[in-house]
């Protein structure tokens, strides 16, 4: 009994750790957002001037050269030249900060298998049903000599890795829940493939279509040929065609008020995928909690 006490601890532990985690992206994500906002704004308040309004049209805002010194000869050699003007600049801001949510989605999703590796770890330990054959053979005696640590490595060799794990713990604790018209596994496989787009295509896809395929039969959703049309729906709110193909989109996009209601209505698209990682963390917790405490009693 005291070993599963124990292990309940580390249960709680492992959703602190994750949740503050987490809870630390989102808070470097909104600074992200005001310094780059304030940015814009400053910008946007030049072009108001009615002084400097015709001016900026007809002139750049500022010119850059871009250089290096030839270490053969000593001499400078000037690589480009750019002349930014105010709509030059603030795409190059937009851009930028899109890029930045980008990169901490990135991180987000890593710290989410870290979590799905410790909790692979702790269900084995609780129930060794769901590992693969060669863990079986471990005997009960074995186990308890083993180390949390132990376990944390063999999850981390796991054949196809934390997102395989966290699909099988979806199904083992019978969770892959729905809302809004799309299942948690349909929502978790998308932000992965979100993430392999920006690390390995800087956050372009070659073809949106296939893009959309993928997340549909990786996520078991493919079904007599056709895709879920609230899949395809929630997927185009990320991505977006642009001069320089199709990207991923993850900063706000500023709705319509109600009328009569003159605020700022945000669809805040890197927190509703922050909120998927953080479902799926908490009902997969939520679900071995009850059976901790149910094999305490």
């Amino acid at each position: 009994m005291w070993i599963k006490r124990i292990l309940f601890m580390d249960i709680v532990r492992i959703w602190e750790t994750y949740s503050k985690r987490i809870g630390h992206v989102v808070l470097l994500k909104r600074d992200i957002k005001d310094i780059y906002n304030k940015r814009i704004s400053e910008l946007k308040s030049i072009s108001q001037n009615k002084q400097r309004k015709e001016l900026i049209k007809k002139f750049p805002m500022s010119a850059h050269n871009m250089s290096f010194i030839d270490p053969t000869s000593g001499e400078r050699f000037f690589y480009n030249h750019e002349s930014m003007y105010l709509d030059d600049k603030l795409l190059l801001i937009n851009n930028q900060k899109n890029r930045e949510y980008q990169f901490l989605l990135m991180e987000a999703y890593e710290i989410f298998e870290d979590t799905l590796e410790e909790l692979y770890a702790y269900t084995m330990i609780n129930d060794r049903n769901i590992w693969p054959n060669e863990i079986k053979n471990i005997s009960n005696e074995e186990i308890i000599q083993k180390d949390f640590k132990y376990f944390c490595r063999k999850a981390n060799q796991r054949k196809g890795g934390a997102i395989k794990i966290g699909m099988q713990l979806i199904d083992y604790l019978e969770c892959n829940i729905k809302w809004e018209g799309l299942s948690l596994k349909q929502r978790i496989i998308f932000v992965e493939k979100l993430r392999h787009i920006i690390v390995h295509k800087r956050g372009y896809l070659s073809d949106k279509n296939e893009f959309i395929l993928k997340v549909a039969k990786d996520s078991g959703t493919f079904n007599n040929g056709k895709i879920c049309e609230k899949l395809k729906e929630y997927i185009n709110c990320f991505v977006s065609s642009e001069e320089n193909g199709i990207t991923v989109i993850l900063d706000e996009c500023v709705l319509t008020p109600p009328p009569l209601m003159p605020i700022r209505i945000e669809y805040n698209r890197f927190e509703l995928l922050i909120d998927n990682l953080m479902v799926c963390i908490y009902l997969i917790i939520k679900k071995l909690t009850e059976r901790s405490i149910n094999n305490i009693v």
